[in-house]
């Protein structure tokens, strides 16, 4: 949830009469929309959306999206904004997201360089979770009636103006920020974090394997094969991740680098 979503469907809004307000319903759903989508973007990550021999599901996954999802979302802010945001909010708009993924895919499906827009828009990809935060985190500050409530005191006439204004900002900095930090850290400070703990979690693993191996006549080999199997030899599990404790704090880049 984003800056739009922020400003244009938190609640009941400034037409209510009163500041922001959520409604519990929207809550309940948003763990389970936010695990729907990781589980969908893992497996066309799988499937090969970003490869040159993705280009069929890129392109099934366009038509989907702006052929039916951007119609039928275009539809409903326009003649029932006020009955189905929920609609718009956790299936159209999440169709339309992924049909914009496969078509950045597809643009630089081919390429070897990101260009002067994808150098930017890569930096804030290798902090996604770190700017993903933080985007709500100040969004939220803007426009809650806790802090600023901008929300509140914007009429309807110039609700999507400031709205759009506030996403563009909060974009800007988002990415000078990601530019800046990875100039001397090799990752975001959340992404540091998450991986911090999931070498930890690695960690553990290891030595309850080597504790079992120890105690049974040749199972060292049996555990550091199931270790293998629950981990992986590829992916975010494998090259410097289990590098050792060094490795454990953001790593400092280099001038050269």
């Amino acid at each position: 949830m984003g800056a739009w979503e922020h400003g244009q469907l938190l609640g009941d809004g400034p037409r209510a009469g009163g500041g922001l307000h959520r409604r519990p319903w929207r809550d309940s759903r948003d763990v389970p929309h936010g695990i729907g989508l990781f589980l969908v973007g893992a497996h066309i990550f799988r499937a090969g959306i970003f490869e040159e021999q993705g280009h069929r599901l890129r392109k099934r996954t366009m038509l989907l999206a702006f052929g039916i999802g951007l119609p039928i979302d275009w539809a409903v802010r326009i003649f029932a904004a006020d009955h189905a945001s929920g609609i718009t909010r956790f299936i159209t708009s999440t169709a339309v997201a992924f049909g914009l993924l496969a078509a950045v895919a597809a643009f630089y499906a081919n390429r070897t360089r990101a260009g002067w827009i994808g150098t930017p828009l890569a930096a804030v990809g290798r902090m996604a979770l770190t700017c993903y935060i933080l985007q709500n985190l100040l969004a939220s500050i803007i426009f809650y009636d806790w802090s600023f409530g901008l929300a509140a005191r914007l009429d309807e006439g110039s609700m999507t103006l400031w709205t759009m204004v506030v996403y563009v900002l909060l974009s800007a900095f988002l990415i000078g920020l990601s530019m800046l930090w990875l100039k001397h850290f090799a990752r975001g400070p959340v992404e540091w974090l998450w991986d911090l703990g999931f070498r930890g979690i690695g960690s553990l693993l290891d030595r309850r394997q080597q504790r079992r191996a120890e105690r049974s006549p040749g199972g060292r080999a049996a555990g550091a094969a199931s270790y293998r199997l629950i981990l992986g030899d590829s992916g975010p599990c494998a090259g410097p991740l289990f590098a050792g404790p060094a490795s454990w704090r953001p790593v400092k880049r280099s001038i050269d680098e």
